[in-house]
């Protein structure tokens, strides 16, 4: 259950930094993981690799309506393996303002290595 309200947490916070997140009409998601459209900030690849400099691991995926499976227009993030970690709502929005960043080429290593600092025991095995 906590996966899922993550999920939903991560989705709308996306949103509200200007990262559209599919499904918003349905509440974003109702599993473990969000679609992200990020096709006007350079495709999928392109946003998968800034995360990945950034120490944010997803990966890019095609949403409905992509032709070139090279060139997809989506991410897909899931948030189990924070969530394990002890990640709830609030944290998942401070990673999504990161992400934003991220993927808009600003170099926020740091920021995210700090976030990922404050959770380092299992609380879901």
């Amino acid at each position: 259950a906590q996966i899922c309200r993550n999920a939903v947490a991560l989705g709308k916070a996306l949103e509200a930094c200007g990262i559209p997140v599919e499904a918003k009409e349905f509440g974003y998601t109702r599993s473990h993981q969000i679609a992200v459209n990020v096709s006007t900030l350079g495709g999928g690849v392109k946003a998968a690799l800034a995360l990945e400099a950034n120490d944010i691991i997803c990966n890019y995926n095609m949403l409905p309506g992509d032709q070139d499976p090279q060139n997809p227009s989506g991410l897909r993030i899931g948030t189990p393996e924070m969530t394990r970690f002890g990640m709830k709502e609030k944290d998942f929005e401070e990673l999504a303002q990161l992400m934003a960043d991220a993927i808009r080429g600003k170099q926020v290593k740091s920021a995210v290595n700090q976030l990922r600092a404050r959770f380092l025991g299992m609380e879901y095995v």
